[in-house]
């Protein structure tokens, strides 16, 4: 199972969300499932494979930039 940094989930409502780098600079959001709290992170039990790559600084911004463009 995947770890996250835990400053790279957003919770949104009841959502937990990521952003996935699709390709340099370019980031999608993602719903996932965390499991178990780790140390500075979550397991990820579903929404994310291993090898992804996840933002790990300024998800917040990007959440609220994506809001925006809606």
């Amino acid at each position: 199972m995947p770890i996250v940094p835990a400053g790279s989930v957003v919770v949104d409502g009841n959502d937990s969300l990521v952003f996935i780098e699709e390709s340099p600079g370019h980031f999608r959001r993602r719903k996932i499932q965390t499991g178990q709290e780790v140390e500075g992170g979550f397991v990820v039990d579903a929404g994310l494979q291993g090898g992804e790559i996840v933002a790990s600084r300024g998800a917040l911004l990007l959440n609220e930039l994506g809001k925006s463009k809606q």
